[in-house]
């Protein structure tokens, strides 16, 4: 797992990731220049993925950071992105998803989830095959450090 991947599977937990978290999981040194470096990836991460339609959210309460998409934004109609958002968490930990999995976590149905699926495909953005869905390694180049 690259540090992408593994920075995306931590941002799209359930308890998010704080600073002193990503600088562990990027290996940068526990000092002043070592977060700088972290806001400096976080920074370019939230640029890539406000692309897409999604943003970085701080909760100061926790002090940690999370992935959430921002209805509106972006180039994707909110319901595609939804999807897109269902299928990166799914797949951020094991690689890949069944579309029925992605169908249960948008709480829609597999017919709906297949339509904005096969609208990913096109863009590049997925790969599916045999009922089961992954991202495309151009999805992920958009947020390569």
């Amino acid at each position: 797992m690259n540090e992408v991947t593994a920075l995306l599977s931590r941002l799209l937990g359930g308890k998010g990731i704080s600073l002193r978290e990503i600088i562990r999981l990027l290996g940068l040194r526990e000092d002043d220049f070592g977060e700088v470096c972290a806001i400096k990836a976080l920074e370019r991460v939230s640029y890539m993925l406000s692309l897409l339609g999604f943003s970085l959210m701080y909760n100061p309460l926790s002090k940690t950071w999370h992935l959430a998409f921002t209805e509106g934004e972006g180039f994707l109609p909110d319901r595609v992105k939804a999807t897109l958002f269902a299928v990166i968490k799914l797949c951020a930990g094991k690689g890949e998803a069944k579309i029925e999995e992605v169908a249960k976590e948008r709480g829609v149905e597999v017919k709906t989830v297949l339509e904005d699926l096969k609208y990913l495909e096109r863009l590049g953005f997925i790969k599916m095959r045999n009922g089961v869905v992954r991202p495309s390694e151009s999805l992920f180049a958009l947020v390569e450090f």
